[in-house]
């Protein structure tokens, strides 16, 4: 089954890459993803395809406790081009968007929410071209050594990847004596290497406790301020005359997301 361009907004004409990935294949070139491919080395190109029915049955299988085990799964089979392990957190979120998009001829999803002003069930289309993404800032410098505020330290901070993610992830579900604070954890994953040594995340982890909070403070500034992804919340208004009030919906990737229900004729 072709995949339509009219179908996405983001979904281009089929581009050959270097590798011998033919039309026959089913795979196509994903663009516009968060990070521009500006971060991977020269030349990386990451193609995609629709998903098949058993890859939707897994994907709408998924729990709190697998969630990430099978989406990783699903990726590894579904893109090629990259290593999964190397892939950009940011890129991850936005690729699912785009495996969901191009699997279905109506690429919308609906879901109801409830309005937070008036209390009212109201219904809502997410479409791709409502996705609120945010991208790789043009001046970015990947690698830029961060100097701290407080204290002569310099660290090097990076995107997480999926490795990353995957470190985070094996780190909270080990039982230990030590309650972890997970934005802590997942910023101590990004933290590269200090003063030019790398260590490993729990290390790092440690480090940051041990920080002047005003230098953790300006730490959080710079990651917040260059924040790249995908933003499943998008802002409507209540659909009822009398209400109209904005609020905010959460797209979540839950079953029905990857595999919707249709009416029966």
């Amino acid at each position: 089954m072709a995949v339509e361009k009219k179908r996405s907004p983001i979904v281009k004409d089929f581009v050959e890459p270097q590798e011998p990935i033919t039309k026959k294949d089913n795979y196509y070139l994903i663009e516009g993803i968060p990070t521009k491919y500006r971060l991977y080395p020269e030349g990386t190109q990451i193609y995609g395809r629709p998903l098949t029915v058993k890859e939707v049955r897994f994907l709408a299988s998924m729990t709190d406790s697998n969630y990430q085990f099978v989406i990783n799964e699903i990726l590894k089979n579904t893109i090629k081009g990259i290593d999964i392990q190397e892939l950009y957190v940011a890129d991850k979120v936005f690729i699912l968007f785009w495996l969901r998009a191009n699997t279905y001829k109506n690429e919308g999803y609906s879901t109801e929410f409830t309005c937070r002003h008036c209390g009212r069930s109201n219904h809502y289309l997410f479409t791709m071209d409502k996705l609120r993404v945010e991208y790789l800032k043009d001046d970015f410098v990947a690698n830029d050594d961060f100097k701290l505020l407080t204290t002569d330290d310099v660290l090097r901070i990076s995107f997480p990847k999926v490795r990353d993610e995957n470190k985070v992830s094996q780190i909270l579900k080990n039982k230990t004596s030590v309650e972890y604070d997970e934005d802590i954890l997942s910023v101590a994953a990004m933290v590269k290497s200090i003063n030019g040594t790398e260590y490993n995340t729990k290390y790092v982890y440690d480090y940051l406790l041990s920080l002047n909070p005003e230098d953790y403070a300006y730490l959080e500034t710079y990651i917040s301020d260059n924040e790249i992804g995908v933003s499943p919340e998008v802002s409507t208004n209540c659909q009822h005359e009398d209400c109209g009030e904005e609020s905010l919906i959460e797209v979540r990737f839950q079953s029905d997301f990857f595999l919707p229900k249709y009416k029966s004729r």
